[in-house]
């Protein structure tokens, strides 16, 4: 019982040290976010009264949270729209821009299809479900096999929105 009447002083004592640690909060790419978390580590084993608090949710949920003031940094993907730079405005925030990564999207053809290139457009009808077979492309008499259809959703999520959006517009605006 006397250990404890002792300790009992200390625990109070030592809860009254109160150290002032900054944080800061980033949001944003799906794509980014493993990096930017190692880069949030490396940081805080230098900075002990810094803490980062790192979360993904898209390129669009970490601007929007920065233009409504609920975090400090937005990481993206891509770039940011003229809207969102007009937002930044009219709310008087000042975004500072700049590129700290580049990712990169690679379709891998199997070496019995006999092409060594796509266009942007080609994957977009590709995806699109326009062009259904490799001959459509002057490739091969070859069909696409299921999986390439089936893996787009994963393809959604892995190389993030800026990738899809790209490969997806309308040959028009390509």
């Amino acid at each position: 019982m006397r250990f404890w009447l002792k300790l009992i002083p200390f625990l109070l004592l030592s809860g009254c040290t109160h150290r002032n640690i900054e944080t800061i909060s980033v949001k944003g790419s799906d794509t980014e976010v493993n990096l930017v978390l190692q880069l949030a580590e490396a940081y805080m084993d230098t900075d002990p009264e810094v803490s980062v608090n790192v979360t993904g949710g898209g390129s669009g949920v970490g601007i929007a949270g920065l233009l409504n003031g609920r975090i400090d940094v937005a990481n993206s993907s891509r770039e940011i729209n003229e809207h969102e730079y007009q937002l930044a405005k009219e709310r008087h925030i000042a975004i500072e821009s700049f590129v700290f990564a580049a990712d990169a999207l690679a379709i891998i053809c199997h070496p019995s299809v006999s092409l060594d290139s796509l266009t942007i457009n080609d994957l977009g009808k590709i995806f699109s479900g326009e062009i259904q077979n490799w001959p459509q492309l002057a490739a091969t008499t070859a069909s696409f096999p299921c999986m390439v259809v089936k893996a787009i959703p994963a393809l959604l999520c892995i190389s993030g929105s800026g990738y899809w959006a790209r490969i997806m517009r309308p040959a028009s605006n390509k």
